[in-house]
């Protein structure tokens, strides 16, 4: 609610965030398009718990620290990973099982509409 990031633990967080070193590093990278951010997320490479605003907020924290990113990794001697491979992209993707419901789909911090509060 402060809109502050602090280091470490909160004491009692209100988003879970995981994602996988190569999400990561693409993203800070400013790799990956709309459509390669939903599949990441489609396909479990990275998991948001919480409000919806905890997408956005990954979106925006990634742009502003993709700025500085590159250079932290030349200065850490690691600019051999600017040079990883691209992630894949206008590709057709299919999952084995049907798609994750997220339309419709009630989240616990939503009310409840009058169609859905039982008579």
């Amino acid at each position: 609610a402060a809109r502050r990031v602090w280091p470490g633990r909160a004491e009692d967080s209100s988003v879970r965030l995981e994602v996988e070193a190569d999400v990561l590093h693409d993203a800070l990278l400013e790799r990956l398009d709309p459509v390669q951010i939903s599949r990441s997320f489609e396909e479990d490479h990275a998991v948001i718990e919480g409000a919806p605003e905890a997408l956005v907020g990954f979106v925006a924290v990634a742009g502003m620290l993709s700025r500085a990113y590159p250079g932290c990794l030349v200065v850490q001697g690691r600019a051999d990973l600017l040079e990883t491979p691209l992630p894949p992209r206008g590709e057709v993707w299919r999952s084995d099982g049907p798609p994750k419901r997220v339309i419709g789909k009630r989240r616990p911090w939503q009310r409840p509409t009058h169609a859905s509060t039982p008579l």
